[in-house]
């Protein structure tokens, strides 16, 4: 082997019996004895690079290729990083930007369905078919792709996209590293990505019997003997103020102003069980509320007075022993059992209450602007976008009135 060729292959982090020069200055290499393997040190390049090559020639048109690649701007790619040294590298960056619940939920779809998935593989592999084929693998075999001894269940496209975004943090990290040449997410179609049904596509749309009929069902449960809390008046606030469950679990009284009909959103109760602020600066808020929720209120305030309940810091929602509500619990014990007995539609979760306070605003004529700082959206076209079907319906439906008036 050449001086050259020995120390090309020391400044490429290889031992000089490694790389066997087959032409000296030629920028291309032969790894192992039987030299099966080429490898090119492409312009702006700092190491050789393995590639699919039978010959010289062929390893030759590959550098020619990647060369050109380089004089024309574009990134090439000469660092070899496995996927779990790339998805390291980017939680330390990420971790301590997190809320605790994305955090946790990122860190076990890296841990739970990614690694196993991906094992050691070199993160430049990972490719748009790549994606796609673990995007239609949990569609419908759900994470028994991941893992044989679990259950086949298909998993729902929100639960996908969900696990795809720590993904998609990893991989957009790796190009920005120029550890592979392009982010594979930007070339996704809607048909790599999770299939929406038609519910999943658009909120359920209420109507105010579905409302009535939910608090009724809330409320008979609750006069049970068996009953253990009554969820009656969480469930009307989230249905009449557009509160996130966490918002609501972690409402305290300093915040409930009765007497000029405000709630002040400035913390909420994560599923990490730790009190935080709100994700974003909009999500702190004052959220007007009707009369009669001021008085529900009022008798629910003296109740938590005489229980010793009342005091600034305390939570208006609360369980027994004056803490937290669980999301859970809320969510089973709460909502879905006054869902049920109600006879709405299985699929509705708590979130929808969102949906519900949303989409009945903008039918009663609450401009964009003002809905979209109630709900605590960053920027009123987010609010625009989600409910779109709601105003252009309201729009049409006013514009057939006038028309048909006149």
């Amino acid at each position: 082997m050449s001086a050259r060729s020995s120390q090309a292959a020391r400044r490429a982090g290889k031992r000089a019996d490694q790389w066997v020069s087959v032409r000296p200055g030629s920028g291309i290499a032969t790894r192992g004895k039987n030299g099966t393997q080429f490898g090119v040190w492409p312009k702006g390049g700092t190491r050789y690079v393995p590639v699919d090559a039978k010959t010289f020639t062929e390893a030759q048109k590959i550098k020619t290729e990647l060369d050109a690649r380089h004089n024309r701007g574009e990134r090439v790619v000469t660092k070899r990083v496995r996927f779990p040294e790339a998805s390291s590298a980017w939680w330390e960056t990420k971790a301590d930007r997190l809320g605790p619940w994305t955090a946790q939920n990122y860190r076990w779809a890296l841990d739970n369905v990614h690694g196993p998935y991906f094992g050691k593989s070199l993160v430049s592999t990972i490719d748009v078919d790549e994606l796609g084929k673990l995007t239609r693998g949990l569609e419908q075999r759900g994470l028994n792709v991941v893992d044989r001894s679990r259950p086949v269940r298909p998993l729902a496209a929100k639960t996908i996209s969900a696990y795809m975004c720590p993904l998609q943090g990893v991989l957009a990290f790796a190009a920005r590293r120029r550890w592979i040449a392009l982010d594979p997410f930007t070339l996704l179609t809607s048909d790599d990505r999770p299939r929406l049904s038609e519910n999943d596509s658009r909120p359920y749309e209420w109507s105010d019997e579905d409302v009535e009929r939910l608090l009724v069902a809330s409320a008979e449960l609750a006069a049970r003997p068996e009953a253990r809390a009554d969820y009656t008046l969480i469930l009307r606030a989230a249905l009449e103020t557009g509160m996130r469950q966490s918002e609501l679990i972690g409402l305290p009284w300093r915040c409930v102003d009765l007497e000029a009909g405000v709630i002040h959103v400035e913390q909420q109760w994560s599923r990490a069980r730790t009190m935080i602020p709100p994700k974003t600066k909009a999500g702190l808020r004052r959220i007007p509320i009707l009369p009669e929720l001021v008085t529900a209120l009022r008798v629910h305030k003296e109740r938590a007075f005489a229980a010793g309940r009342a005091k600034p810091d305390d939570l208006v929602f609360c369980g027994r022993d004056g803490g937290p509500l669980g999301h859970r619990n809320l969510t089973r014990r709460g909502f879905e059992a006054a869902r049920d007995r109600a006879g709405l539609d299985e699929s509705l979760s708590f979130h929808d209450m969102r949906h519900c306070f949303a989409s009945r605003a903008i039918s009663r004529g609450v401009q964009l602007q003002l809905l979209s700082e109630v709900l605590g959206h960053s920027d009123s076209s987010i609010t625009s976008k989600v409910y779109a079907h709601v105003f252009s319906r309201v729009d049409a439906e006013a514009a057939f009135r006038k028309a048909m008036s006149s």
